[in-house]
């Protein structure tokens, strides 16, 4: 049965998970110098928001970068992209995104994913193999996820589209995204780095 992605309350567990993400930027490996947030609902921020930029983190050693972040809160050993922030008509934030790095964190680990590169690979390999046909399954059955193998390069991936209904008022939508195994990272050469939290 399909499950309701309370929105309100995510916003708030995202909040409390970047308490102690910016613990985590601030001790070794990363010992950033510098660390601003875009989540004062200002214009300016909302603005960065848009453009899927959660924070900018400074380096001692003069690297700065625009990150997003993603917090999961089960460890599925996947990668879930957004396709659809509120299907059909607006696109999940892999589309939007201006960020240059993706920090996504499990309970246990983190992802620091060339966000570029992912963008791209997304964009022009990875989702247009997508058939509308399968999200239009996914959205007619009872459970929120659909296997589906993708071809590329020959290889077939295994992977997992996923939807969740969400409400916010008289407001609903379906967000509508796809598991991917961080295998297929290494084998489109996207630059990433895990670390231990």
């Amino acid at each position: 049965m399909n499950e309701e992605h309370h929105f309100g309350k995510s916003l708030q567990k995202e909040g409390e998970s970047g308490l102690e993400a910016d613990a985590f930027y601030k001790r070794a490996p990363f010992n950033v110098k510098f660390i601003e947030r875009y989540n004062r609902s200002t214009a300016d921020d909302m603005v960065l928001q848009r453009q899927d930029i959660d924070l900018s983190l400074a380096f001692e050693d003069g690297r700065k970068y625009a990150v997003s972040e993603k917090f999961r809160a089960h460890d599925y050993n996947d990668l879930l992209l957004e396709i659809y922030s509120k299907y059909p008509e607006t696109k999940g934030w892999i589309h939007k995104s201006n960020a240059e790095r993706l920090a996504y964190f499990f309970p246990k680990r983190i992802f620091w994913i060339d966000k570029k590169a992912l963008s791209v690979f997304c964009r022009q390999q990875l989702f247009p193999l997508i058939e509308q046909g399968a999200i239009e399954r996914l959205l007619s059955q009872e459970a929120n996820s659909l296997p589906v193998g993708l071809c590329l390069n020959d290889r077939i991936y295994n992977c997992i589209l996923t939807q969740a209904f969400n409400k916010t008022g008289k407001d609903t939508w379906n967000t509508i995204s796809i598991s991917v195994p961080f295998q297929l990272l290494n084998d489109f050469k996207i630059r990433y780095q895990e670390f231990t939290l």
